[in-house]
């Protein structure tokens, strides 16, 4: 059970054959999962398991329910699948008394699905823009009030849920994650463009909006330079880092698009990074970067 699959054949929605797309693509196209099952066929994403999977899209709302889930793709792994359906680490919920499981279906992820931590970054600085030479979790709760709190361990989600809303929604709708003591996609979401005075290395970590100004390939991976400054007038990167590639065919799919964009760059590109940016120095260049090393950590658009 899991949020993302690899489309077996070409489909004229969701992509070419190959493709990775995510559950909740899939649930913008189709409303059950009678209707997906039928247009198309999936195996699962990680390419050392390689099993069919099917859509598993829940009714919006199903009266007596034991559980309170989210829709899934579903299937019978190899043992040692990074696609399992247990989360790899787990976030603390709300204190709250013990309820029955909602009967309505969530739309939206509110909950953050932690990956187990990655390796650290390498300790050399990182490659800034004039020196150049992407498993989620679990998609059900068992317990809930009200509506259902889907999780999600992918930054695509969290982001296009956030485009989506007015400023209203964003302070209104929940977002649980360690990383995010607000709760809110407000306070989750930190779009530089929207905070030109703000210094980013005081936000600490969060999810990071802007547009991109460059993409160039280098020997550690690729460097996106953003066409926000911060507020000190210094560059800010996110420096894709090559380990990002080896994350199965979601990795593999990010590095071909970064690729891509180092010929061609469509204007109004923009990109999502969870992360903290790191000063850099050099003798005579001081910069800002954000580490990627998991294609899930990172969403462009």
């Amino acid at each position: 059970m899991h949020e993302q699959a690899v489309l077996t054949a070409n489909h004229p929605l969701l992509g070419a054959a190959g493709t990775p797309v995510t559950i909740a693509t899939v649930e913008q196209h189709y409303a059950n999962s009678a209707s997906a099952n039928a247009a198309a066929q999936f195996r699962c994403a990680d390419q050392h398991c390689n099993v069919s999977v099917r859509c598993v899209i829940p009714a919006g709302s199903t009266s007596n329910r034991k559980t309170s889930p989210a829709a899934y793709f579903r299937g019978r792994h190899k043992a040692g699948c990074t696609r399992a359906p247990v989360p790899t680490a787990t976030v603390p919920a709300p204190a709250a008394a013990v309820i029955p499981a909602s009967p309505n279906r969530g739309p939206i992820p509110t909950v953050w699905v932690a990956r187990a931590a990655p390796p650290s970054p390498a300790t050399a600085a990182a490659p800034h823009s004039g020196g150049a030479a992407s498993a989620g979790g679990s998609a059900r709760l068992s317990q809930g009030s009200g509506s259902s709190q889907p999780q999600s361990g992918l930054i695509e989600r969290f982001a296009d849920e956030w485009l989506a809303m007015n400023a209203a929604a964003q302070r209104a709708t929940p977002l649980i994650a360690p990383w995010n003591p607000g709760g809110t996609y407000h306070s989750a979401v930190h779009s530089i463009g929207y905070h030109p005075g703000t210094d980013v290395t005081v936000v600490g970590e969060r999810i990071f909006g802007g547009v991109l100004a460059s993409v160039l390939a280098g020997k550690s991976g690729y460097v996106l330079t953003l066409l926000e400054k911060n507020a000190n007038g210094d560059d800010l990167t996110v420096w894709v880092q090559s380990a990002s590639f080896s994350q199965g065919r979601a990795g593999a799919a990010l590095q071909t698009r970064l690729a891509a964009l180092t010929q061609t760059l469509p204007a109004g590109l923009r990109v999502f990074a969870l992360g903290e940016f790191i000063p850099q120095l050099r003798p005579n260049r001081r910069w800002y970067a954000l580490p990627i090393v998991h294609p899930h950590d990172l969403h462009l658009i």
